[in-house]
């Protein structure tokens, strides 16, 4: 969970879409052409949507169903802003654990300049290339939207006790980073509901309670199948609860898995289980 380091998929989106609403490159209701393949700058190969399938519209319609054109464009769009609206996520640093070290989240950016690494620009926007996380990076990129921008700092512990169960320190709460403004939180979870209620993620749905959350299907090296991914939160309208869900490829689905298909229902029962308290 927070040692290995692996593409986010689709699930890094949601940054993607942070830094770009953030700079002021987008809005929710900005249109983006519907393709199917994008000739990515500096490069002969087409980037394509999942299934070859044709999408493209607002940015709220390409979130939904997840449209890698519009978030490949994004990316190249916004240059050599993104590193460090990466960075504001903690992306490329060591998270703040109380347990032995994490592995750092590695996104092999700041060497690249975008005049000279446009392709991985575009590959970067759908959390591919050289786009590596921790889950636990990817449930705190959640945490981020569900608490108005805010990454607290992570802790496996709220307190250490003796053997003679004196208290020898108690964890308190203490941010870490400001990955977005309330505002663009608040837009990033209009968009992560809309992936439940009629998107990609609807198998998260819970009955009687808003789930927001992004699904991410990545890619991996040779002929394996896919990590299938799925970040939440839960409730959307009042959260409590953030997660994280990795299969590494696919699970007993193997090449046919996705995020939506595979890890949205196992978010949708950890967050029910969650929500049901002990």
């Amino acid at each position: 969970a927070y040692r290995e380091i692996i593409a986010p998929g689709s699930t890094f989106k949601v940054v993607t879409a942070s830094v770009a609403l953030g700079a002021g490159q987008v809005t929710p209701d900005t249109n983006f052409p519907t393709l199917t393949n994008l000739t990515l700058p500096d490069s002969t190969r087409p980037l394509a949507n999942f299934g070859n399938e044709s999408c493209g519209g607002s940015l709220t319609q390409s979130f939904t169903v997840s449209c890698n054109t519009t978030f490949a464009a994004i990316g190249i769009n916004l240059g050599d802003l993104f590193p460090p609206g990466m960075h504001a996520f903690g992306v490329g640093e060591r998270p703040p654990l109380d347990v032995a070290p994490g592995a750092v989240s590695s996104t092999d950016m700041d060497g690249r300049p975008f005049a000279t690494n446009k392709a991985f620009y575009g590959l970067a926007g759908i959390g591919q290339g050289f786009i590596a996380v921790t889950p636990l990076q990817m449930a705190l990129v959640a945490a981020a939207v569900a608490n108005h921008g805010i990454i607290m700092e992570p802790h496996v512990m709220s307190e250490i006790r003796d053997a003679q169960n004196g208290l020898v320190r108690r964890y308190q709460p203490k941010q870490w980073k400001q990955a977005m403004s309330p505002q663009v939180a608040s837009q990033l979870t209009d968009l992560m509901n809309r992936v439940v209620t009629n998107g990609t993620g609807t198998p998260a749905q819970i009955p009687g309670v808003p789930v927001a959350g992004k699904t991410g299907t990545a890619q991996v090296s040779g002929q394996q199948a896919p990590n299938a991914w799925f970040i939440a939160f839960a409730p959307s309208d009042a959260p409590r609860f953030a997660v994280a869900v990795m299969v590494e490829h696919g699970g007993n689905q193997g090449s046919d898995a996705t995020g939506g298909k595979v890890s949205a229902p196992i978010a949708r029962l950890v967050l029910q289980k969650l929500l049901q308290g002990p």
